[in-house]
């Protein structure tokens, strides 16, 4: 009998939520009003804000903090550990506008919400450790991705949806197409909160 254990997974969280994402999206163009310069940090062709508090948005706050409640058990991590949005930046991309592959550093968690987007308005797209990918396949082909095997997983952008992560995954963001809709999203990071 030949056994397999898997070990050391990555996890990728994600909920629905039910807020209202008319009203985000309004407040992040507002933001954009105050600052169409924005910041050029991994976007291109879009537009990215100032970071700021998450007391600007608590809704979506309100909702990274309660899925990072579920990441404590997932992880087996102490019932006292206590995690604080530290940061977070709004961002619009019309055509032709994504994210290079970036990780967010000193991040414990990181994390996206889509205020407004439709299916065409580019992947979230989170890559396997690239030392790793190197070498597979420089020793053997692959012709059936499995979890074992695959390279990178892809996540259409849903309007209302929110994606947490570890802040180390490496991600990128698909260009978005030149009929979809202009993708809002708010991009944040959440550490653990040790009082300081």
């Amino acid at each position: 009998m030949i056994n397999l254990d898997l070990y050391f997974p990555t996890p990728v969280w994600w909920s629905d939520l039910d807020i209202n994402h008319h009203a985000v999206s309004w407040q992040v163009f507002d933001q954009w009003k105050a600052d169409p310069e924005g910041r050029s940090v991994s976007n291109y062709h879009g537009w990215q804000s100032q970071v700021y508090s998450g007391d600007d948005i608590p809704t979506v706050k309100n909702a990274a903090l309660n899925i990072a409640d579920r990441v404590k058990v997932d992880m087996g991590l102490h019932p006292d550990t206590k995690f604080k949005f530290d940061t977070a930046w709004s961002n619009i991309n019309g055509d032709y506008a994504g994210n290079q592959v970036h990780i967010h550093h000193g991040a414990f968690l990181s994390g996206v919400y889509y205020a407004q987007s439709d299916e065409n308005s580019g992947d979230i797209i989170f890559y396997k450790d690239f030392n790793h990918q190197y070498m597979k396949t420089t020793q053997t082909e692959v012709v059936e991705h499995t979890p074992l095997t695959g390279d990178v997983v892809r996540y259409p952008p849903k309007c209302g949806r929110m994606f947490v992560f570890p802040g180390w995954l490496p991600h990128s963001v698909d260009p978005n197409s030149i009929d979809s809709t202009e993708r809002i999203s708010i991009a944040f990071n959440i550490l653990i909160d040790n009082g300081n």
